[in-house]
């Protein structure tokens, strides 16, 4: 019976989660000295755009904030 209890589990998210939605959100350096590591945080950008595109991952849509 112990297996069967693991259906009845509420379904509890942390904030920015939802059963439609995930968001994250990134803080990269996009403009002075430093700006050349904001390539990182263009290219996690990208990627997450095209998992939400192709719907190859079959979850929730990724939402990517740049910050």
């Amino acid at each position: 019976m112990l297996a069967s209890q693991s259906a009845f589990a509420q379904k509890k998210y942390d904030t920015g989660a939802t059963d439609s939605d995930i968001k994250i959100g990134n803080v990269e350096a996009y403009s002075g000295p430093a700006s050349a590591y904001g390539v990182i945080g263009k290219t996690e950008d990208a990627y997450f755009k095209m998992i939400n595109d192709t719907g190859g991952d079959q979850r929730p849509q990724d939402q990517f904030h740049l910050l």
